[in-house]
């Protein structure tokens, strides 16, 4: 029997994944779960995003009247049904469910649909795929469709303000909960809890006289003290585990510790000079080499840590290392293919034939979504070239698109009423009236203003103090830069694709580096 679904495209958020849907529906090999592209089954983009406790009866129903109906049209063909949800990225509990659907969450086509596959051999079936974006980038689109979005809690979030202000808001409140969340950190409640027990059988132990009998045939012991570290070894067999697990705990929390630092100082893996870029680290103790997940290793501190983020949907979702480290401690990195909007964008063709390869699909014929000029002779696809059909995607990537209907305006939305922060300067507009390259610029430029230090922070000195817009932005990417370095490393590591070049320079990241080395 087939497993309810093959593969699952995770998200992220406004990082392009309905533009991959728009393009993969050219596939007759592709499906998914649903009548239109979002199910929305286990993770909503808007209010409680977390729905891994809906009926799952309803979900089979629903994935297998979906394979009957795709192989009902496409007959004579084998089909790939898929998950696709752009807020599954983000849920914490989505990696436990999608994995409980599929044990292997590893598609398994037929001999015909293996020879129609790649040329070079049966491809490897990694069925996980997510989409992502520069994240100041994904900030900026995702509040410009929350002003536009009115009635909805997006739009009660935004309504009564700016960039400047909601950056302003939204960042502290981040910073609170990541605080809070921390405080957590190093379990002191568990070493309370370890050692009231250990004191507790210790006290147990004296009154039954066990130490004094294992202190008298110990090897001569003469202070209580050691008496009773005889006793602990010798025949107390549980203060011994005890006193065993507090030690044990000490060392593994003394060499988190270690392998913190030797990261930088953070969980993200990268070391900030300030305050507010510590608070932005990743989430997670522990080295990168042991990801931890929810379900799978995740401790109450990263717990919390990782929720302040899943529950900031219009900023917090752009910390894309936070869920990707909770997807890789139930999935193994093979299993997961990062794509990136800015390819996407630029070569849809190869950004298509990458997932087609990923998931073990033959490659489709994208002639009517990309353009004649996208695609080779006999319906084949020309990786790398990009055709007309990815204007669609730039343009409502970028700030334009959605500047249509003046969303960055901070006009209250239905209110008719006005506070001191609805007015929005000539330079916000037309900052974020412009498209994807005039941002990239804006955050590169503002970055290297809040990264570099010194005197870089006067009032009208350099482009990060030049407008709220680009304060705003610069605020944002000093936030962002250890979630992204953490990216980078992984990228270096071979566990996830690099990501684009231009993420290091626009989050400043040699600059980390070279302050990080004269500290």
């Amino acid at each position: 029997m087939s497993p309810p679904i093959d593969f699952a495209v995770l998200g992220g958020n406004k990082c392009g994944t309905s533009a991959l849907w728009k393009y993969s529906t050219a596939n007759p090999a592709l499906a998914w779960v649903g009548v239109f592209k979002e199910n929305e089954y286990f993770a909503n983009q808007i209010g409680k995003s977390a729905l891994c406790d809906n009926v799952i009866e309803d979900y089979l129903t629903l994935a297998a009247t979906q394979r009957r109906v795709a192989l009902k049209q496409r007959p004579g063909r084998d089909v790939i049904v898929g998950d696709w949800a752009s807020a599954n990225l983000q849920c914490l509990c989505c990696p436990v469910s999608l994995k409980t659907l599929n044990p292997d969450l590893k598609a398994e086509p037929s001999s015909r649909l293996l020879r129609s596959g790649s040329p070079a051999g049966p491809p490897a079936y990694r069925p996980l795929v997510v989409v992502l974006r520069d994240p100041v980038q994904r900030a900026l689109s995702v509040f410009l469709s929350a002003k536009r979005m009115t009635g909805t809690w997006w739009n009660e979030w935004t309504k009564n303000h700016t960039l400047a202000t909601y950056v302003d808001q939204e960042l502290a409140s981040l910073r609170r909960c990541v605080d809070v969340a921390r405080r957590f950190r190093g379990s002191a409640q568990t070493v309370a809890a370890i050692a009231g027990k250990a004191a507790a059988e210790r006290a147990r132990l004296l009154l039954s006289g066990s130490v004094q009998q294992s202190a008298a045939v110990g090897s001569g012991s003469s202070s209580s003290g050691s008496g009773a570290a005889t006793g602990g070894s010798g025949g107390g067999s549980g203060g011994s585990s005890v006193t065993s697990e507090l030690a044990d705990f000490a060392r593994r929390q003394q060499g988190q510790g270690q392998g913190q630092a030797a990261a930088g100082g953070s969980g993200s893996g990268a070391a900030g000079a300030s305050s507010s870029s510590a608070a932005s680290a990743g989430y997670g103790a522990v080295p990168d080499a042991v990801p931890r997940g929810w379900g799978a290793g995740m401790d109450l501190s990263q717990w919390m840590e990782a929720q302040c983020y899943a529950h900031s949907h219009l900023l917090g979702w752009s910390a894309y290392d936070v869920f990707l480290s909770n997807y890789l401690a139930h999935f193994p990195p093979r299993q997961l293919l990062v794509l990136y909007a800015s390819q996407l964008a630029a070569q849809p063709a190869a950004a298509l034939a990458a997932m087609e390869a990923h998931l073990g699909a033959p490659p489709g014929n994208y002639t009517r979504v990309l353009g004649a000029a996208a695609v080779g002779g006999g319906g084949g696809m020309a990786a790398g070239r990009s055709g007309s059909g990815s204007g669609m995607m730039r343009d409502c990537m970028g700030w334009h698109c959605a500047m249509k209907t003046d969303a960055a305006s901070p006009q209250q939305a239905g209110s008719g009423s006005s506070t001191a922060s609805a007015t929005a300067t000539a330079s916000d507009q037309a900052a974020a009236g412009a498209g994807v390259s005039e941002t990239s610029s804006t955050v590169m430029a503002a970055t290297a203003t809040a990264t570099t230090g010194g005197g870089s922070s006067s009032a009208g000195d350099g482009p990060a103090s030049s407008s709220p817009f680009a304060r705003a932005v610069a605020a944002l990417a000093e936030f962002y830069a250890p979630h992204v370095a953490r990216l980078v490393r992984w990228g270096e590591e071979g566990r996830i694709s690099p990501p684009p070049p231009q993420w290091g320079e626009a989050y400043g990241l040699d600059r980390h580096h070279r302050n990080l080395q004269q500290l």
